[in-house]
């Protein structure tokens, strides 16, 4: 989906949108989603049940239970 993922860490569950950018020691940790055209700058880390958009992303609102089982 063109996303593009550049020296980070991406967990298990985590969602990268379709033309994201993640940048160098970022850390999307497990049930973290990033939105679609989305970039995550360096070092920036993405919580477990967090949504963020952006360009720059930045935290944007709590996913809610619902979401996350989706």
């Amino acid at each position: 989906h063109r996303a593009l993922i550049h020296g980070a860490k991406i967990e298990s569950t985590s969602f990268i949108g379709m033309g994201a950018t993640i940048l160098d020691d970022a850390i999307i940790e497990t049930g973290g989603m990033v939105a679609a055209g989305s970039l995550v700058t360096k070092g920036k880390v993405v919580k477990k049940g967090e949504l963020w958009a952006g360009n720059p992303a930045k935290y944007f609102r709590a996913l809610t239970q619902e979401e996350m089982d989706y």
